[in-house]
């Protein structure tokens, strides 16, 4: 086993102490179920649109509308972002505390659980946006040395010119 499995089946086994195992593949059919894996589906291999030209990863309910109300003034304005205002705005938007994503849980409470998360999302993401969108340059990293942040997931994106013009929609 590598050092993040082991990681990983140290934390499910002070969870789940009942499960008799070392590794963590094997907790997933002791404790979970079909119904809670396909709660997490979208966690994983999250959606996905394109707005002005930007990728933006949706997780919440609402979170497709909350970019547009953000955006669209600014474009039916005629408004006009430089290259790092824009990358910077759409980044607020792709930047994900992972202990956020979570109702249930209080926030710094498992930060072992987050930090051993964060990278698993990470890659997971990395592969939906790229599949989705092979000729985009994108990268997904994790950011746990930002001190206004818990341990988070962002999305960063080499944007292409933006169409001011028009706001093209896309659900990958």
């Amino acid at each position: 086993m590598n050092s993040d499995s082991d990681k990983a089946a140290a934390i499910l086994g002070q969870h789940y102490p009942q499960v008799d195992s070392r590794h963590p593949r094997d907790y997933f059919g002791e404790v979970g179920s079909a119904r809670d894996a396909l709660c997490y589906a979208w966690l994983y291999w999250p959606d996905v649109v394109e707005y002005m030209g930007a990728l933006f990863v949706l997780l919440e309910r609402g979170q497709e509308q909350f970019v547009r109300g953000r955006l669209e003034p600014i474009r039916s304005r005629g408004g006009r972002l430089s290259g790092p205002q824009w990358s910077d705005l759409v980044r607020s938007f792709n930047t994900f505390e992972v202990s956020s994503l979570f109702r249930l849980w209080p926030a710094g409470a498992y930060g072992d659980v987050v930090e051993c998360l964060a990278p698993i999302l990470r890659e997971t993401w990395e592969q939906r946006l790229r599949s989705a969108y092979p000729e985009r340059r994108i990268e997904v990293s994790v950011v746990d040395d930002d001190p206004a942040l818990e341990v988070a997931i962002q999305v960063n994106q080499e944007l292409p010119d933006v169409e001011w013009g028009k706001a093209a929609t896309d659900v990958g």
